[in-house]
């Protein structure tokens, strides 16, 4: 009877060791409640040095000692803490969340010509402060449409392949705030979902998947894709995760005129400047918590490349003067190449 016992339990051990071994595949995916609120920290840091090219109005020079040429070195340090709450959970397991961003704050120092320049930006409790050297010029107008957009609450439906939609019918609108580029809810779903998701098939150790956006008629010169690959499982405060290793990438090409195409919002009422292009490339290690059925942390390694058009009115910094029309406008063109950057990042339930 005793050994009969023993038999039993070594079977079962041996059951229960099978399903957890490294080489035997498992199905990945989301798990909801309904009322579960989550908050996520991510911090972003890094050193972004940058090109700029200076071109006067025609007939002026670059005068008053202003090169023609600038190297600006820039150092980034970010927090952003955001929450997400899910509302309700369908059948097939898809919920709908409700997310804002509970604070963040953004320190900048940038080293130009020998004079350094610094820069912070704190949103807290539905207030955005911001201080530094250019603080005092930025319009109050600029300052609350900034508010006015990290004050956002967006809805999303996500399914247990951590498949992304936006639900929200104007995403297209604060895509084009952020970037200069028109882009529709359903295009930002794709690229959302071409980027990161989960498997649709049981996955081992080594095994990998991709996703891969191509923009449609409404996709404005974006594309992105990852290749993501489960590295396999390891212990994570007493839990069982998922290492998920992801490769992925944006790009974003505004070929647009500057009349058929929106300019960000900047700090001064005179100055304008779009985004030409975008390049993020990333590597990430997703920890995956089985159980629990959500990723609870992440490092990634990001390289960003930049180019961006800045438009400054002389006319209007020299109180009306110039001949307006843009034809006053000084242009600074400027190039990052392969800045590189951290972020971390940890999600838990509250």
């Amino acid at each position: 009877m005793r050994s009969l016992c023993t038999a039993v339990a070594l079977i079962t051990l041996w059951i229960a060791s099978a399903a957890f071994a490294d080489d035997a595949a498992i199905l990945l995916y989301y798990r909801f409640t309904p009322g579960q609120t989550l908050k996520s920290i991510e911090s972003v840091k890094g050193s972004v040095p940058m090109l700029a090219d200076i071109t006067m109005p025609a007939g002026m020079d670059v005068g008053g000692g202003l090169p023609s040429r600038m190297n600006i070195q820039t150092t980034v340090d970010s927090t952003t803490v955001s929450m997400q709450r899910v509302e309700s959970v369908d059948r097939a397991g898809t919920a709908t969340i409700t997310q804002w961003i509970d604070y963040m704050v953004m320190d900048a120092k940038s080293l130009v010509e020998g004079e350094t320049l610094t820069y912070r930006m704190e949103y807290s409790g539905g207030k955005l402060n911001v201080s530094g050297s250019s603080a005092a010029q930025m319009p109050a107008a600029r300052l609350d449409a900034l508010r006015q957009l990290l004050a956002r609450t967006y809805s999303v439906q996500m399914d247990v392949l951590g498949r992304t939609r936006v639900l929200d019918a104007d995403m297209s609108q604060v895509w084009g705030q952020m970037l200069g580029v028109t882009m529709s809810g359903e295009e930002f779903y794709r690229l959302q979902q071409a980027t990161w998701c989960l498997p649709t098939q049981p996955v081992k150790p080594g095994d990998t998947w991709q996703g891969v956006f191509t923009p449609g008629p409404g996709g404005g010169y974006v594309s992105g894709g990852a290749t993501m690959q489960l590295t396999g499982f390891k212990l994570l405060e007493g839990r069982r995760v998922a290492d998920i290793l992801v490769r992925s990438y944006v790009t974003v090409t505004n070929k647009a005129t500057d009349g058929a195409s929106p300019f960000l919002g900047s700090l001064l009422d005179n100055m304008t400047a779009r985004i030409d292009s975008l390049t993020l490339r990333m590597t990430t290690r997703r920890n995956f918590d089985i159980q629990m059925g959500r990723v609870t942390s992440a490092i990634s390694n990001i390289t960003l490349g930049m180019g961006q058009t800045i438009k400054l009115g002389l006319g209007d910094l020299l109180g009306g003067m110039g001949g307006g029309g843009g034809a006053d406008d000084i242009t600074v063109t400027t190039r990052v190449d392969n800045a590189p950057l951290q972020s971390q990042s940890t999600t838990g339930a509250e």
